[in-house]
């Protein structure tokens, strides 16, 4: 058996690390090949196994280097008009094969550019199925929307069998997909429901894991982690979808959960972007990574350093309004109020006029006396694209008390509790009922926000019920002892409602 033979029996076993060695040695004989015994195609298979070798040990640096010597080596040989370049390839590797495996180095060691690079130097008469996806996976990393719907046409194009076996539920698939991509996200809900409650596809995790990603895309929390919650639990080591479940948990506090998602995460690889734990540092452009960033740097009032998160989120994904909420937010707290009402107002330009999108707008607006019944009026706008969207009911509630028209705001939180009941709703509507003296209903509501609020330990219910359950005498001692100063604190009791209002992605 010659040293190429054996050369190829070591690479087939998976020796790489011999490979390498083996290697080094067949390249300096063929260097020199003083009797000509070491052909072209040996010396060029030499290099490929080599290459191939270092890139399976994770050597991608080392790996590149020597593919990128075998493509100079495939110009040098083919130049001798006497050699059948067919010789040079009899084993199967060809040079589309090498300038694939440079590209998956490029992209081990993040050189993204120079895998499009690469692959696009393949001649699109000669791109194989396997190079299309990559390209189109590649095109759709950079935002090239275009090139990458291009990429993938030509994938089906070869391998349509596939596409015919399980037709139906591709085609709602791309719908679905398309939808999403052109932020049709109600038609993209629809269509993945339709595949997840009726077809054979029930339960599978990638279909929960994309309905999840719609709803929170969509804005919709609520349903967005109950799906993506289905979707981990039928498959806990598919990390589709797990770094959005693990910011929902985040927002809902649902600590234990949270701890217990991130264990399993990172239990399962430290390599992906998806433990949330580590996103940030794993993945730079890893958009919920920065937009938990973001968060967490608005809390604790770094503002400058928030807001370019925030930014760099936007730049990333400027379709989602998260990265948008947070640079709004981040201006109000500098106090750059202009700024950010004219951000505020560029947004339902880029993003649409969605009812969370015209409430950032205008919760931006009531900031400024001047600019309250603009405010008002986009929150009316609002609700009239979807009458039961919290935020914007929270809010404009706001402005009704101000104006002490407590009826037209407890009629608008009655609509509401018809439909939905959180605790809010009812502690507004209590405290309401309190300010028109209606104590029976004001207890009654207390006493239904107390048990929606008992798993958040939210004890303003309770000191409400019990101040409506008080006895006359002691609420009069009370009322004698605060004096003017009464009215203060219940706008101070609203203001605390209000302020826990958090209208980033739904009004649940």
């Amino acid at each position: 058996m010659s040293l190429s033979e054996q050369l190829k029996l070591l690479y087939a076993n998976g020796l790489y690390s011999n490979v390498v060695t083996l290697g080094s040695f067949l390249t300096s004989i063929s260097e020199k090949n003083e009797d000509g015994s070491f052909s072209p195609a040996c010396q060029y298979q030499t290099m490929v196994y080599v290459g191939k070798s270092l890139q399976y040990m994770g050597e991608y640096r080392r790996a590149e280097e020597i593919f990128r010597k075998s493509l100079q080596y495939i110009k040098v040989v083919t130049k001798n008009k006497s050699f059948k370049t067919s010789e040079l390839f009899k084993e199967g590797i060809s040079e589309i094969d090498v300038k694939f495996a440079i590209s998956e180095c490029n992209i081990a060691l993040r050189e993204f550019r120079q895998a499009v690079s690469i692959l696009e130097s393949i001649h699109q008469r000669h791109r194989n199925a396997r190079v299309n996806m990559a390209l189109g996976k590649l095109y759709q990393q950079g935002g090239m929307e275009r090139p990458a719907i291009v990429a993938y046409k030509e994938v089906l194009k070869e391998c349509p069998l596939a596409l015919e076996a399980i037709q139906e539920l591709i085609s709602t698939w791309i719908k679905g997909h398309a939808s999403l991509h052109s932020r049709d996200y109600s038609t993209a809900i629809s269509s993945f429901k339709q595949l997840e409650e009726n077809s054979v596809l029930r339960k599978n995790p990638a279909v929960l894991a994309t309905l999840g990603e719609t709803y929170y895309y969509a804005g919709d929390s609520k349903n967005a982690l109950a799906t993506l919650q289905r979707a981990h639990s039928s498959d806990p080591r598919n990390l589709r979808g797990v770094d959005l479940l693990a910011c929902l948990l985040a927002q809902e506090k649902k600590n234990r959960e949270l701890e217990a998602l991130s264990v399993a995460a990172t239990s399962i690889t430290d390599a992906a972007p998806q433990p949330w734990i580590a996103a940030c540092s794993i993945n730079p452009r890893s958009v919920e990574g920065l937009l938990l960033k973001g968060s967490l740097l608005l809390q604790l009032k770094k503002l400058q350093e928030a807001l370019m998160h925030f930014r760099e989120a936007m730049q990333i994904a400027p379709h989602r309004f998260e990265p948008h909420k947070g640079i709004v937010d981040c201006y109000i707290a500098m106090h750059r109020f202009r700024e950010a009402a004219s951000f505020a107002s560029s947004t339902c330009k880029l993003l649409g006029q969605t009812p969370r999108v015209l409430t950032l707008y205008a919760s931006v607006l009531l900031k400024d006396s001047l600019t309250v019944s603009k405010g008002r009026s986009y929150l009316e706008k609002a609700l009239k694209e979807d009458p039961y969207y919290l935020p914007a009911v929270y809010l404009l509630c706001e402005i009704l008390v101000q104006d002490m028209r407590y009826d037209a705001a407890i009629d608008l939180l009655l609509k509401q509790v018809a439909v939905q009941s959180t605790y809010k709703l009812h502690q507004m509507l209590a405290d309401f009922h309190t300010h028109i003296q209606d104590e029976e209903k004001a207890a009654h509501h207390f006493s239904i926000a107390l048990n929606l609020s008992l798993e958040t330990n939210n004890s303003r219910p309770l000191e409400g019920t019990t101040r409506v359950e008080a006895p006359a005498e002691v609420l009069d001692m009370e009322v004698e002892e605060i004096g003017d100063s009464e009215g203060e604190a219940e706008e101070s009791d609203l203001e605390a409602v209000w302020s826990d209002v958090d209208f980033s992605l739904s009004g649940q």
